[in-house]
């Protein structure tokens, strides 16, 4: 199942994209996720493969990914000082939807993979049970316009257990949430936040 969604405003990519990177957030503006606690210190072997580029993803591979911002704000740039005491940024997210008397929820661990400043971010799903789970992948694309900012998000989910009404569910919710994440990165904004 794939996903896109594209979102014009006239919000600067500077000002979505402290929200966007930051699962915890995203309980405030799109109902499906319903909660979304950020870890605090990962595990040992983790951190580890996040400081060495190896990051294991829910297809039971390693792939080569940066696990946090560089201090230039590229994915992956070299040039960044390597301090592996750093914390991978984690979250555990609920995901819940609703339709008629049946009702779904899921949660996952979600690991923020890359990002590059103001213009791209990217979740993975990464548990540390050792098992094979489902792939879910998050992206965020900020592309700057002269009006404002035109933001495409896109979620990836790599299982079989997908049905055609979460589907409708979902699309649904993302068309609600639009004027809310507007709304949630204007209130930030002019609070100062």
């Amino acid at each position: 199942m794939d996903i896109n969604a594209t979102l014009r405003t006239d919000l600067r990519a500077e000002e979505l994209y402290p929200v966007l990177i930051d699962l915890a957030t995203y309980p405030e503006w799109i109902g499906i996720v319903g909660r979304a606690v950020a870890e605090v210190d990962p595990p040992d072997a983790l951190r580890d493969a996040a400081t060495t580029g190896a990051v294991r993803t829910d297809a039971g591979t390693t792939g080569e990914s940066s696990a946090r911002e560089s201090s230039t704000g590229v994915a992956g740039d070299s040039s960044a000082p390597d301090d592996s005491d750093e914390p991978i940024e984690a979250w555990s997210i609920d995901l819940r939807g609703q339709l008629g008397p049946l009702r779904r929820s899921k949660r996952l661990r979600m690991v923020r993979t890359e990002a590059t400043i103001n213009r791209y971010v990217r979740f993975d799903r990464a548990e540390l049970d050792g098992r094979q789970h489902s792939e879910w992948v998050l992206t965020a694309d900020l592309n700057e316009r002269p009006d404002g900012t035109e933001l495409t998000m896109r979620l990836h989910y790599g299982g079989t257990m997908w049905m055609p009404m979460l589907d409708r569910l979902l699309r649904d919710e993302i068309e609600r949430s639009r004027a809310r994440l507007v709304a949630y990165t204007s209130s930030h904004r002019a609070s100062g936040r």
